[in-house]
């Protein structure tokens, strides 16, 4: 993979912070909030699309996929009905269907649509992996790349379902973040007095290639994906193994597999969805795997910003590392105003800073113990 690796050279992005890539991007790092009050609901507000506010969710979804995928397919200048030479794949996904597509029986899979769409003739596939998916999607596409099953692979997840079912369950666990003080500051990621998250929706969509190929066709990129590691911790169904062990040692595979030894110029983009077990958990699995060097490295969380988007978190914040190593900026956590003793790395508070970064580290839990990590790195 390191003689020839996989790099991005499309990136489209529909989230609450913006209906495309550089509106998300410029509003994330403006440190703006997309979580907006929703009425009839079981959670007083959610990270939602304005624009798709009237669609019923069972369109939206579908929508969101098209708009991501064909703008990531024209951001890397391929034209799928013109290009009929490149063979190309999809492992777009999501974590759940919306609720009124089961009761229907009409769930169109977002990867479905893109294929009747794009008429692509690479391997369609598509992974449910909770709010893992999206680093799911991607390490599968690679995989189909270097084994040679297509040239190019769309890559990423998709999430619509703000649905009653699924809420009632985030409320039953007692992880919905606390709205008393404003829904914009609700979400608090590694502070003091955080209380849980707020769901969202939204995705993106990549593409994937081969260096070579990429610049057979003379074509841009974002950067490199040095690696790309998934794993589970079998502990408990939405609870990870006390001190973080399980989510080091995926943390640990990536930065192998990308043959990091030093940390300098490093960015990491945490899972931090602002409760009080995760945060706290990630926050030792990261100490564990950078030791003392771990409080030099700056970190963030974008979910205060986008909502936490579940399935789709993992490829949006994926994307937006990629904009991060482009613009050397790293984005802000929103909302951190009082520190937690426990959660003491720097999480780069309020403001976006402007830095080196050479390397991105972004990570992903969800709940049935599933882990993901992904080092991506600027190219030359």
């Amino acid at each position: 993979m390191m003689n020839d690796p996989i790099v991005v050279t499309g990136i489209g992005m529909v989230t609450p912070l913006g209906m495309d890539r550089e509106t998300t991007w410029e509003n994330c790092i403006a440190s703006r909030t997309g979580i907006r009050e929703i009425n009839g609901k079981l959670i007083p507000a959610a990270g939602i699309i304005p624009d798709l506010r009237d669609r019923p969710s069972s369109k939206r979804a579908a929508l969101i996929s098209l708009m991501a995928a064909s703008e990531a397919l024209m951001d890397s200048g391929i034209h799928p009905e013109q290009d009929t030479h490149i063979c190309i794949g999809s492992t777009v996904s999501c974590s759940k269907p919306p609720l009124d597509t089961i009761i229907q029986g009409c769930f169109t899979h977002p990867s479905d649509v893109l294929q009747r769409y794009f008429k692509f003739t690479g391997p369609v596939t598509r992974y449910a992996a909770a709010c893992a998916t999206g680093l799911v999607s991607i390490h599968a596409g690679m995989r189909m790349i270097q084994m040679g099953l297509c040239d190019m692979c769309l890559v990423g997840s998709i999430e619509s379902s703000l649905d009653d079912l699924y809420c009632a369950g985030f409320v039953r666990l007692g992880v919905i973040a606390d709205t008393s003080k404003g829904h914009g500051k609700a979400v608090r990621p590694f502070e003091q007095n955080r209380s849980g998250f707020l769901p969202g929706e939204g995705g993106a969509v990549m593409v994937l290639e081969k260096k070579s190929h990429v610049l057979g066709r003379q074509g841009h990129m974002y950067g490199e994906i040095s690696s790309c590691s998934i794993g589970n911790d079998a502990h408990d169904p939405v609870m990870f193994n006390a001190g973080g062990k399980c989510i080091a040692e995926v943390i640990q595979n990536a930065l192998s597999q990308a043959g990091m030894s030093t940390y300098d110029d490093c960015y990491i983009n945490a899972h931090g969805t602002g409760t009080r077990l995760n945060d706290w958990l990630e926050t030792q699995a990261i100490k564990q795997t950078f030791g003392r060097k771990a409080y030099h490295i700056p970190v963030s969380s974008t979910k205060a910003g986008t909502g936490h988007l579940l399935g789709a978190a993992g490829s949006v914040e994926t994307a937006l590392c990629l904009c991060a190593i482009r613009d050397q900026i790293i984005p802000p956590t929103l909302n951190y105003e009082i520190p937690d003793p426990e959660c003491d790395l720097n999480y780069t508070a309020f403001h976006a800073q402007h830095k080196t970064i050479s390397r991105a580290v972004s990570l992903s839990y969800g709940f049935g113990g599933h882990i993901g990590a992904i080092v991506l790195k600027k190219t030359c």
